[in-house]
C-alpha cells in the first residue's frame, strides 16, 4: 500500500501545519506530487504574535532570524510562505490562532499582570521557549484553544468546498521534538472525527522519535513516500526567515518522508 494511493481516494487533502513552514518541511514532497493529482489545501494554524514588550525566548529568536520586531517578522513569514505554495498551486488557509511564545495565560493574579508590563513573561502561558514551548507537556488553559481548533477543522461551511466529511482527509504532525503547537494540532486532528494521517516532524525527527504509546494507542503503520529531495530542498531554502535558526546555514540532512497511517 502506497501512501499516495491512500490519499488520492479523498475529494480534498488538508495538510494542517502548526507553522507556516512546518508542512513544506515535513511533506514537501508528498505536498509537491499530490499537488499535481487532486485538490490540496495548507492550513496554518499559529499565525498570529503578540506585542511588545517581549519576553526574553521571543528576543532570542528575533535575533536568530534577523530582525528587530516580530510583526515584520510574521509579515514575511507569512509572504515567503504565500510564496511557495503559489509556485505548486496549493491553497493556503489562515487560522489565525496566536503562536505559543507569545499565547498569554487567560487567568492571572492582578500582581502578575502589574508585573507583566515590565516582565513579559509573567503574563505568558509558555514563558521560556526551552523549558515550556518545546516541554512536550500542553498547559491546561490550551484546552480550550484544543476544543476551538478542533471545531474549526470539522466546520464544513468555515473552510471546506466537501458536502461529506468522509470525502476529506487531514495530514498532521505527531509532534515529534515535543512542540505544544505541534502536539495541539495533533490533539485537535485526532478528535475531529475526520480521518487523519500523520506525519514525521522534520527537521525534530533526526534528534527525536515517535511517541511510541500515541502510535500504539492509535494503531498507527509507517509508510515511506520516497521522493528526490531536489524540488523539497528549493522550497525550505526559501524560508529565508527560517533557514538560519533551522539549519545554520548548514547542507540539510534529508531523510525519507515517513507518515503514519490507521490501515
Amino acid at each position: 500500500m502506497k501512501i499516495i494511493d491512500i490519499i488520492k481516494k479523498y475529494e480534498h487533502a488538508y495538510f494542517i501545519s502548526p507553522h507556516y513552514d512546518d508542512a513544506i518541511l515535513s511533506a514537501g514532497n508528498l505536498l509537491h506530487a499530490l499537488s499535481k493529482i487532486l485538490p490540496v489545501s495548507v492550513v496554518t494554524v499559529f499565525t498570529e504574535i503578540g506585542m511588545k514588550p517581549y519576553t526574553l525566548s521571543e528576543k532570542a529568536f528575533m535575533r536568530q532570524c534577523g530582525y528587530k520586531d516580530l510583526k515584520n517578522l510574521y509579515v514575511d513569514r507569512k509572504n515567503e510562505n504565500a510564496k511557495i505554495l503559489d509556485q505548486i498551486g496549493i491553497n493556503r488557509i489562515d487560522f489565525g490562532y496566536v503562536e505559543s511564545l507569545s499565547r498569554k495565560s487567560p487567568h492571572i493574579s492582578d500582581i502578575r499582570k502589574a508585573l507583566s508590563s515590565v516582565i513579559p513573561e509573567f503574563n505568558r502561558l509558555y514563558p521560556t521557549y526551552r523549558f515550556h514551548s518545546v516541554s512536550g507537556k500542553i498547559a491546561s488553559s490550551d484546552n480550550e484553544t484544543i476544543g476551538k481548533i478542533k471545531s474549526t477543522l470539522i466546520d464544513t461551511d468555515a473552510y471546506y468546498h466537501t458536502n461529506h466529511k468522509n470525502s476529506r482527509l487531514l495530514v498532521c504532525p505527531l509532534g515529534i521534538g515535543g512542540n505544544v503547537d505541534h502536539l495541539i494540532v495533533r490533539t485537535a486532528c485526532a478528535g475531529s472525527g475526520l480521518p487523519v494521517i500523520y506525519w514525521t516532524d522534520f527537521p525534530y525527527i533526526l534528534k527525536d522519535k515517535p511517541d511510541n504509546k500515541f502510535l500504539s494507542d492509535n494503531n498507527l503503520t509507517p509508510l515511506s513516500y520516497e521522493s528526490d529531495n531536489t524540488t523539497k530542498h528549493e522550497m525550505i531554502r526559501q524560508y529565508t526567515t527560517q533557514f538560519m535558526p533551522l539549519f545554520k546555514n548548514k547542507p540539510i540532512k534529508f531523510v525519507t518522508e515517513e507518515y503514519y497511517v490507521k490501515l
